[in-house]
């Protein structure tokens, strides 16, 4: 599925997540395709909300344990840098770190990127608003500018560190390939 937020959706400010096609996309030409369809109807804006994009994915995610499938959810969030709920976004985080879930978030554009580096926590774990730490890391932070010369150079390093994130959620679960 391909959401929008921040910005207005049919006339109405919007900072919660706004399904953009009713079918889902099966690869980035198509989110591409969809989003691109979408600014056509869709004037951008502010609050810049993670919190309720990565609270949709958190429950998929766990729908998809109750249900009992082994599906690992990847939320890509592509933004200008700026948000408005880091408090509210860090606690979500934190309570989706032991979850079947990875969020890869690309900084598009040129301002600074300071918000998406902590939530990337490389360098310190990140800890919600009771001072509760993440179980583990599953912020992955891009800007797209530093690779907007060799683009064949992003997919790597938008990837990198999605498979120790699988590996150490699987590990937690006692989980081990057959």
């Amino acid at each position: 599925p391909t959401y929008g937020f921040g910005g207005f959706f049919d006339d109405k400010k919007s900072s919660d997540p706004v399904l953009l096609s009713g079918k889902p996309a099966i690869d980035m030409e198509g989110i591409i395709k969809v989003y691109k369809a979408a600014l056509k109807d869709v004037t951008l804006g502010h609050p810049t909300n993670f919190q309720p994009s990565i609270r949709l994915a958190k429950l998929a995610a766990r729908k998809s344990i109750q249900q009992g499938d082994l599906v690992y959810t990847v939320l890509l969030i592509c933004t200008d840098g700026d948000i408005s709920d880091m408090q509210a976004t860090i606690d979500e985080i934190v309570d989706a770190s032991n979850d079947p879930l990875s969020i890869i978030v690309v900084g598009i554009g040129y301002l600074e990127f300071e918000h998406m580096e902590v939530l990337d926590a490389d360098t310190q774990n990140l800890k919600d608003s009771k001072d509760k730490p993440a179980a583990r890391d599953i912020v992955q932070f891009v800007p797209y500018a530093q690779y907007s010369d060799a683009p064949h150079k992003l997919g790597p390093e938008l990837l990198k560190e999605l498979p120790a994130q699988i590996t150490q959620y699987m590990q937690r679960q006692n989980q081990f390939p057959t």
